[in-house]
């Protein structure tokens, strides 16, 4: 259920200038079929696709998520970098499948090579897949943090993704089940939360589990009030891990996605929020994931995923 890092995905015209690099060139394999793995500088951060939609088959969604991680990865290839490559190691640590509907193992193997890139200290970042890719990592992540720290999850999406799961796990399920794993330890913030895309049992779920969420209407109407209140959150915590599920997008930013919408949140929007937790020095992990791009237009959603990754990186 492991495959290891295909560089064919990582191409692209070469700049005659020295030190005008793109993303393809800097990239380096790491092979995570055997445990044992070093790196060899002090600021790195690795690739690492799930693909699986598995979870949204599960949840009645449109399938096409587990193409994603090669899509984004293929698109990232030609953009510019512009950080000091002697400070700053990029690799692709390939990608976790999800073989004969099997998600649990899938989830399970993708928190053992979350957690062993933690271990060599390096920083994640999870191509999805469909949401389901968010428990998967956060095994790694909650198997890897001391018991005595916290981890505060924001998920830019426009879904709470607490439903119940009593028939299986799926993608609308995974912070339900963060939330029944870590008792008492739950932080979660979802932010862009549209309430006509979320039933009422779902409110009463993040009121039961004394959680805020930023509603949809809230960020447009006073974005900066928004903005203190992920600082805050930040502040209540001893680790970030941020989610981004591409349908917080409009569909006119983001039609290749599982459950598209007219109205979301903007890039800039998005761009700010992930700013914001990166200056809190508390960043962990983070993951992109619903991409389908079966039903994408010109790459238009793949292309903002790839930006998002991107400055992710820098």
């Amino acid at each position: 259920m492991y495959q290891a890092p295909d560089m064919n995905s990582w191409r692209g015209r070469v700049n005659p200038e020295p030190f005008d690099f793109l993303l393809h060139q800097i990239v380096q394999p790491l092979d995570m079929s055997d445990d044992l793995f070093t790196s060899s500088t002090n600021n790195h951060q690795a690739i690492l696709g799930f693909c699986s939609d598995e979870g949204v088959r599960r949840n009645l969604g449109r399938i096409g998520a587990r193409r994603a991680p090669e899509m984004i990865r293929k698109l990232a290839a030609g953009l510019a970098v512009h950080f000091d490559v002697d400070q700053l190691s990029v690799y692709d640590a390939g990608n976790v499948l999800c073989a004969s509907q099997n998600l649990e193992s899938a989830q399970r193997l993708l928190g053992e090579k979350v957690n062993a890139l933690l271990h060599q200290g390096i920083t994640p970042i999870v191509l999805g897949g469909g949401h389901e890719t968010a428990f998967g990592h956060f095994i790694g992540l909650h198997s890897f943090i001391p018991k005595n720290e916290s981890i505060g999850i924001v998920n830019l999406d426009a879904h709470f993704d607490v439903r119940s799961y009593e028939k299986g796990p799926h993608s609308g399920s995974p912070f339900r089940q963060i939330a029944e794993l870590t008792p008492g330890l739950f932080h979660y913030l979802p932010v862009g939360i549209r309430p006509e895309s979320n039933v009422s049992s779902l409110f009463r779920f993040m009121r039961e589990h004394d959680q805020g969420y930023i509603e949809l209407a809230e960020l447009h109407q006073d974005f900066s009030s928004s903005i203190e209140k992920v600082e805050t959150f930040c502040k209540k915590v001893d680790h970030v891990y941020v989610t981004i599920d591409m349908d917080v997008f409009p569909s006119a930013y983001a039609p290749g996605v599982s459950a598209s919408a007219p109205d979301g949140m903007l890039p800039h929007h998005v761009l700010e929020i992930i700013k914001t937790i990166k200056s809190s020095k508390k960043w962990l992990s983070c993951d992109i994931v619903e991409l389908n791009p079966d039903f994408d237009i010109d790459d238009r959603t793949a292309k903002l995923a790839a930006k998002l990754m991107y400055h992710i990186l820098h």
